[in-house]
């Protein structure tokens, strides 16, 4: 990708240098019009060039290699963490979407630990026992970086013996890096058990 990058940027600098030119000689003719026609070429130029500029240093921004863990785990008969672990960076927002089988269980809570998560950030907070869902959204303005911590405990009654699958949804369970440009660092979302009575 890079090679690919370079080739276009050596042929946008060429192209350039080439309008460039024209423009010089325009300069050179000493007339009104030669002037005008440099001047309304050379300001949406250099704008591009600027604009050009950054998207090259967007393009050459290296985000950080995902290494963040998610898993659900059973504490208790009627507790479930949700955890995070492997962290190497700095980390500032959530979003955690579990899914659960409504027949095996029903969550009366969910509490959001905060070291992730301000309660003042806490931007959506979902529990869904028709259809067994959880689903949150959060931030902080000082970052996590810390290698592990629980995200979140669920509060849960055994509606039946027996043992169910805690699931993450892999497109709404994300770790965000801080950034600046919010870099998703989820490397694995580890379903978890549910048993009780068996």
């Amino acid at each position: 990708m890079r090679t690919s990058l370079m080739h276009y940027v050596e042929a946008y600098i060429s192209l350039l240098m080439e309008v460039v030119d024209d423009i010089v000689a325009a300069f050179e003719s000493e007339t009104t019009r030669g002037f005008m026609i440099a001047a309304l070429v050379l300001i949406p130029i250099f704008g591009s060039m600027f604009f050009f500029a950054v998207l090259v240093n967007a393009a050459e921004y290296l985000a950080p290699a995902p290494t963040v863990n998610i898993e659900a785990a059973q504490r208790t008969d009627n507790t479930i963490d949700i955890l995070l672990s492997d962290n190497t960076g700095p980390i500032n927002a959530a979003e955690v979407e579990l899914q659960f089988d409504p027949s095996y269980i029903y969550v009366s809570d969910l509490t959001i630990a905060p070291e992730l998560c301000e309660e003042r950030f806490v931007i959506t907070k979902v529990i869904d026992n028709e259809i067994g869902r959880i689903f949150y959204q959060c931030g902080t303005v000082t970052p996590f970086t810390g290698t592990s911590t629980v995200l979140a405990t669920l509060e849960v009654t055994p509606l039946a013996l027996g043992t169910s699958t805690l699931s993450f949804a892999t497109s709404s369970t994300n770790i965000l890096a801080h950034d600046g440009y919010g870099s998703n660092v989820t490397k694995q979302r580890l379903d978890g058990l549910y048993a009780f009575g068996s």
